[in-house]
């Protein structure tokens, strides 16, 4: 049971073996389920994603002994960052779109510090340069906001 229940939460409900982009099919559906379910208040948010942060750590890391190191089914990471991504910027289809893009093109480019991230060991290296890529991508959506505040 303990092994399913990591398996679960490592690949969001098993949306990390999807066959093609797995991470890119994971932070679609976050993102998807975030702006159907109806907004949360700033502190159910935050309790969110800081369970999703502390969780999601110590489910990547048992994942990586059934998968291996920051293996590609491993997906929960991407949930994580594409929230906080999106997180605190208002609750519309623009946002999570444009959150997506911006998610998934710093994922695969990782700028400095996140691509250091990575090197730490465990589910805490799988997670921590989501986190920052998270980070990163919020901070951008809130310059887009404020340079075209019609398109967010």
């Amino acid at each position: 049971m303990e092994r399913f229940v990591t398996r679960c939460g490592a690949t969001f409900f098993f949306t990390g073996h999807f066959p093609i982009a797995p991470a890119t099919f994971a932070s679609l559906v976050t993102l998807a389920a975030w702006w159907l379910l109806p907004p949360m208040p700033a502190a159910a948010m935050i309790v969110l994603l800081v369970l999703l942060a502390l969780g999601g750590t110590v489910v990547a890391g048992g994942a990586e002994a059934i998968y291996g190191h920051d293996a590609k089914p491993i997906v929960i990471d991407e949930v994580l960052g594409a929230l906080l991504t999106v997180a605190f910027l208002g609750h519309t289809l623009a946002i999570a779109g444009v959150g997506f893009f911006l998610f998934r093109v710093l994922d695969v480019v990782k700028p400095p510090p996140a691509y250091q991230l990575q090197s730490l060991s465990g589910g805490l290296g799988v997670m921590a340069d989501d986190v920052m890529v998270g980070v990163y991508g919020n901070l951008l959506l809130r310059i887009v906001h404020l340079v075209w505040p019609r398109l967010i």
